[in-house]
């Protein structure tokens, strides 16, 4: 029987010290959400109840008291758990309280200072890319936007590397929706134009604006994104064209990148595209 008794305990997860601190059924029931949201969006109760090494019973009232509350759902053909519609109800007051000028700062600080260029934060707001924090450049001559200015999407870094997050069909509504203002003689003014151009801006990971929103200003974009977000935003900076020559693009645009990445690193990875 002591041997039959060890073996059963055998495959179990060693039981964590208490802490007195935490209430231990509602620290139990975060585990549980977390493994459905883990687990390729779908899992059966047999399934958490063998990775989780807890009571069948245990699981299944946490999953009832999840279900209850709207954070899980049960399909009820396959009987499989999945998150529910409270957790995005959560995810919007997040976004909504998200400091961004605050939690970008160090990144757009050092990306000003690296490049020599002044670096932006930039969403989509109104069919238009609204700059949400920027760093000044550390150079006299400068091209310097201010927070709250807007900028159109069809000739600006930002505003193409917001466009570059967007699926095929949303591209192709913007692209057939936008006032091609003509601002430069490089601007561009057709919707296949801008279509062939954000094509070309995936497959390099990062958009340039070659004078085409502003005289003698050139700009470098990526996008910046926010797993599980639907809203999206893009990094880059500006400078005069004189500084910002065609040869120095390639090295900038890899700084751009990496600040981006590290901007989306900073909510835990990869996003999804806009629909």
């Amino acid at each position: 029987m002591l041997k039959e008794r060890k073996a059963r305990s055998a495959g179990r997860r060693p039981k964590r010290e208490l802490d007195t601190k935490i209430i231990h059924s509602l620290d139990k029931g975060l585990e549980v959400l977390e493994l459905v949201a883990s687990d390729g969006g779908e899992a059966t109760l047999r399934d958490l109840t063998r990775r989780l090494q807890w009571d069948k019973s245990t699981v299944f009232r946490l999953l009832t008291t999840l279900v209850r509350r709207g954070y899980v759902e049960q399909d009820p053909d396959t009987k499989q758990y999945r998150l529910g519609c409270r957790v995005l109800h959560l995810e919007r007051h997040l976004f909504q309280s998200l400091d961004l000028p605050r939690v970008s700062r160090e990144l757009l600080t050092e990306l000003a200072n690296a490049t020599g260029e002044a670096a932006h934060l930039a969403t989509l707001h109104r069919n238009q890319a609204i700059i949400v924090a920027q760093r000044e450049s550390p150079e006299r001559m400068a091209v310097n936007a201010h927070v709250g200015s807007t900028e159109p999407l069809h000739c600006t870094a930002l505003g193409k590397a917001i466009l570059m997050q967007f699926s095929e069909e949303a591209l192709l509504r913007a692209a057939k929706s936008i006032d091609y203002t003509v601002y430069t003689p490089n601007t561009l003014t057709q919707p296949q134009a801008l279509i062939d151009h954000i094509a070309r801006a995936r497959s390099a990971g990062y958009t340039v604006d070659d004078e085409e929103f502003t005289p003698e200003v050139r700009c470098v974009a990526a996008p910046a994104l926010i797993p599980s977000s639907r809203q999206c935003y893009a990094i880059g900076i500006s400078g005069p064209s004189s500084r910002l020559v065609l040869g120095r693009i390639p090295m900038i645009a890899e700084q751009v990148r990496a600040a981006a990445k590290r901007f989306t690193d900073l909510f835990g990875g990869p996003g999804a595209e806009t629909a």
